[in-house]
């Protein structure tokens, strides 16, 4: 039996519907374009969101108003996600600095050296020649597994 995959497809408007739904809060302009979209996903995905043998599995295809027979996480997260955003213009914005936010910039972070190193490492030639042959053996590995796999 051939399965096609359809994750890609639930993936992806799960994706995309959060994307809106962030675009929506972001920039407050797109709201009125962007909400009644979220609605009529949500409204569709709780209606393919009524099959398979518990009554409440999800569907791919939101425009069968029902369940089309395909399941899986994919489509159970996507309905998920669609559901949650109808809910996300009541969350608090991202704060700013007018608002509350707290990080500042310093343009000099990073740029003084302390030594927390402890002591240096002591390598003779028998541990460089160890390392030498094991990164060998995981390299030969590695090349031996991907020509098995082509095969």
């Amino acid at each position: 039996m051939v399965r096609k995959n359809r994750e890609i497809h639930s993936w992806c408007s799960t994706y995309f519907i959060r994307f809106l739904s962030l675009a929506s809060i972001l920039a407050p302009q797109t709201y009125n374009t962007v909400r009644p979209i979220i609605e009529a996903s949500a409204k569709a995905a709780a209606q393919s969101c009524s099959g398979g043998t518990d009554g409440h599995t999800c569907g791919t295809n939101w425009f069968a108003n029902g369940w089309d027979g395909n399941y899986g996480l994919g489509e159970q997260m996507a309905a998920l996600e669609v559901m949650q955003n109808l809910v996300a213009p009541y969350r608090h914005p991202p704060y700013t600095a007018a608002d509350g936010a707290s990080s500042y910039g310093d343009g000099a972070a990073g740029s003084a050296a302390t030594d927390n190193s402890g002591a240096k490492l002591k390598l003779d030639n028998g541990d460089k020649a160890g390392a030498a042959i094991i990164t060998c053996i995981i390299g030969i590995s590695i090349v031996l597994l991907g020509c098995y796999l082509v095969i």
